[in-house]
């Protein structure tokens, strides 16, 4: 008996994450695949390759495991579903402890893709100087993180290079807990300083953080409106397939078949698209005229006494 109710899906070569959704969706009907190669001879007569075999089947399972937690992330990063930029940090650590992981299967494939992958991670986020400074005040705002949160997990990540296997992959939010220090704060101290020595609140709390820093609007006044402009910041804005792809730019024959005056066209029908119509005031004109008069005198009494 098959519970899966979905319908089966086809792979787009240029897009990582339908190979997931197709290798998921293909597993969970296994049985069916099978049972369809008894009953009917016409499935065989069909295909261009061989049916699949139980090797196929495993090597199936283990790189939908490998690409689901990538297809998690992007969807938490990448998509208006999670509107808060305090979530990318701890995203960031769970998918180097993941890669750190996978670096050690015995699996030829799996162990040189994740090499790829992490020296790819380590060009844009091998260290605190290449790493996005609102990615990190984003996590530093969330008041069950901090600025311990951060501290801790670039010591976890670029210090020791721990894997899943060393801490829990969540990542290891009870041992975060177990080597945080709580100081005691000064109300003297600068709005600042109390927000970072305040005790955290638990981090397995199920906090909507918008509604936190609303309440506490009164405490944390200008942190308060730092957070409006900090929390909607999206993680990027490039497209999901395209997030954790180690291959080039693949454009498929659809896009190739483009003119360049048609790719022209649509370029600058994005800009213009794209372009905030600012309206202008009789005031500014008015401006703009006095100053073009100006040059202009300016200009000519400059020609009469170069004449004279």
């Amino acid at each position: 008996m098959i519970a899966y109710k979905g319908g089966v899906c086809l792979d787009i070569a240029t897009r990582w994450n339908s190979t997931y959704l197709m290798l998921d969706v293909a597993v969970k009907f296994k049985k069916a695949f099978q049972r369809l190669e008894d009953e009917d001879p016409t499935y065989i007569a069909g295909l261009s390759h061989d049916t699949p075999s139980n090797e196929d089947w495993e090597k199936a399972n283990v790189f939908a495991k490998f690409l689901r937690k990538f297809y998690e992330a992007t969807k938490k990063m990448l998509r208006s579903n999670y509107v808060t930029s305090d979530n990318y940090f701890q995203e960031t650590i769970g998918i180097v402890l993941f890669l750190n992981d996978w670096e050690k299967d015995t699996n030829s494939i799996l162990n040189n893709i994740s090499k790829k992958m992490k020296e790819k991670f380590d060009k844009y986020y091998g260290s605190v100087d290449r790493s996005n400074m609102m990615v990190l005040i984003a996590t530093v705002l969330d008041p069950r993180f901090k600025m311990k949160y951060v501290e801790w997990g670039y010591k976890k990540i670029y210090v020791t290079g721990v894997s899943c296997d060393d801490i829990e992959c969540d990542p290891s939010l009870d041992e975060y807990e177990e080597e945080m220090e709580v100081e005691v704060h000064d109300m003297t101290k600068s709005e600042l300083e109390i927000y970072l020595e305040e005790k955290c609140l638990p981090v397995k709390s199920n906090l909507n953080i918008l509604d936190w820093w609303k309440v506490n609007a009164a405490t944390y006044k200008v942190f308060s409106y730092i957070t409006r402009d900090v929390f909607p910041i999206l993680v990027s804005t490039v497209a999901s397939e395209s997030a954790f792809s180690t291959s080039g730019r693949v454009l498929d024959h659809f896009r190739s078949s483009l003119s360049t005056p048609i790719v022209e066209a649509l370029v600058c029908a994005q800009d213009w698209l794209r372009y905030a119509y600012t309206p202008t005031t009789f005031e500014d004109y008015l401006m703009d005229a006095e100053s073009y008069d100006s040059e202009i005198n300016a200009h000519e009494a400059s020609n009469l006494e170069h004449e004279a």
